[in-house]
């Protein structure tokens, strides 16, 4: 019977380290200890140290896999810049006990939001859930004439929008390796009902018809590598290289 207990206690010991790996990402390449953020060493003589990096849109995403480590991170790490990794947005949903207008939300009518929509007034949106989300064209605007970076991480609607209200923006497609290791990391997340699955991988197939009219196209293999090639390609097309 010992013997059994101990056994059973090896078996629980093993399925939670390899829970670990797959949750946090650890058995990745682009999670090795050479792309480790607490190794990377500041530029003290960077021209972004000290300034302001906005990212604008519905969320900043990190990845599967990346251990919540984003390239974001590193320009902070490396840099010294400072990292605000969001706006405020306008939506439909109706404020939540404790919500602010103008601090968590701009709080608008159906109305009022496709009057936004209609006028480019958003250089973004999405429906979700039942209700409109968008990043305000003013939000970018007022940052840009101030002088700031600003990146913003959308969806392919959002990027055609961002082609045509601001032509010679840089607009970046990031690719999964396959259509297979996509649905491999959606399905590995175990958050996803079946449906919602071949919903998603729908929506992908029609998003990467699209990657040849954006600037560049980099393939998210592994999500620290990733990171860096962006980073390198952000720090290019700003001239802050040079």
């Amino acid at each position: 019977m010992k013997v059994l207990f101990i056994a059973i206690g090896i078996i629980i010991l093993i399925t939670a380290i390899i829970a670990l790996r797959v949750f946090f990402g650890l058995g990745h390449p682009g999670n090795a200890a050479p792309y480790a953020l607490r190794r990377q060493l500041p530029r003290d003589n960077s021209p972004l140290r000290g300034k302001t990096i906005l990212c604008l849109g519905s969320s900043i995403s990190s990845g599967f896999s990346s251990g919540g480590v984003s390239f974001l991170d590193y320009l902070a790490r490396i840099d010294g810049c400072r990292i605000i990794q969001e706006t405020v947005s306008a939506t439909t949903r109706a404020p939540r006990p404790g919500e602010q207008e103008g601090v968590d939300y701009y709080y608008r009518t159906r109305e009022q939001f496709q009057h936004l929509i209609d006028t480019d007034q958003v250089v973004e949106h999405n429906f979700y859930n039942g209700n409109y989300y968008g990043t305000l064209r003013e939000e970018v605007d007022k940052r840009l004439e101030a002088g700031k970076l600003v990146v913003l991480v959308i969806d392919v609607h959002g990027a055609a929008n961002i082609r045509r209200m601001f032509p010679g923006a840089t607009t970046i497609f990031l690719l999964p390796p396959s259509v297979e290791e996509l649905e491999r990391r959606l399905r590995g997340r175990g958050t996803e009902t079946e449906a919602s699955i071949l919903e998603r991988l729908a929506t992908a197939k029609k998003e990467l018809a699209e990657q040849e009219k954006f600037t560049l196209t980099l393939v998210n293999d592994e999500v620290n590598a990733c990171a860096e090639k962006l980073y390198g390609i952000i720090r290019q097309r700003a001239g802050l290289d040079r």
